[in-house]
């Protein structure tokens, strides 16, 4: 409640000098949870380049991951190391087009695509009969599609800082998928299971919402 307060006074006191946005500005955004347990957080990078004061492309994108080692140790044969990887990227190009509202309040609607990537890799080791290190590393892969219509409205408090929220109708298409395995150093007639892909993909389709507020910058 704090924190609601006290954006809120920001606000109140910053409003009076706001103007929205013009020709050629570029915007940053990142996500605020006031009420959430991490306030400030980033599940992507958007950027917003005005052609207008009414015209906006935008371009989201997100690149990450994890890589957990697990090493478990043999006293006669030494150690073992299990290395988890995660890997996933999206990127989402977009078009807003914005409408009058008031001098402070910027109302949109626009559409979007997205793709998105998902990679997991895990390598597993195990002492084989001649008491080397055998590997089996095991890829597993998909993408996503999807096409949606939005509404937002900005709300900028000052010049160069505006609050935004947004919501959308829209759909997303998981591909089938494909796992790859790759055996390394293992005893003789051992091999890897096949590569495969899924069976089934999977359309979603319905409105869909941000439950953030988006924080906006205005870097030119």
């Amino acid at each position: 409640m704090k924190k609601i307060i006290l954006l809120f006074s920001i606000m109140t006191c910053t409003n009076f000098f706001a103007q929205k946005q013009e020709p050629k500005n570029v915007t940053l955004e990142l996500e605020f949870a006031p009420l959430g347990a991490s306030p400030l957080k980033i599940s992507s990078l958007r950027g917003r380049y005005f052609i207008d004061e009414i015209q906006a492309f935008r371009l989201s994108f997100f690149a990450g991951g994890t890589y957990t080692p697990t090493d478990t140790e043999y006293p006669s044969l030494g150690t073992l190391t299990d290395k988890d990887r995660t890997i996933n990227f999206s990127i989402n190009p977009g078009y807003e087009h914005h409408f009058d509202g008031t001098d402070k309040l910027s109302p949109y609607i626009g559409g979007e695509l997205s793709y998105s990537r998902a990679t997991t890799k895990n390598s597993d080791e195990e002492f084989n009969s001649s008491a080397k290190v055998s590997t089996l590393t095991t890829k597993t892969s998909q993408s996503t599609i999807g096409l949606r219509i939005l509404a937002g409205g900005d709300y900028y408090f000052t010049d160069k800082i505006y609050l935004g929220a947004e919501l959308g109708f829209g759909f997303t298409r998981d591909g089938r998928g494909k796992t790859t395995y790759k055996l390394e150093n293992s005893d003789s007639g051992e091999v890897a299971p096949e590569d495969s892909k899924g069976n089934s993909t999977l359309l979603n389709w319905g409105p869909n919402y941000q439950a953030t507020i988006r924080l906006g910058f205005c870097i030119k």
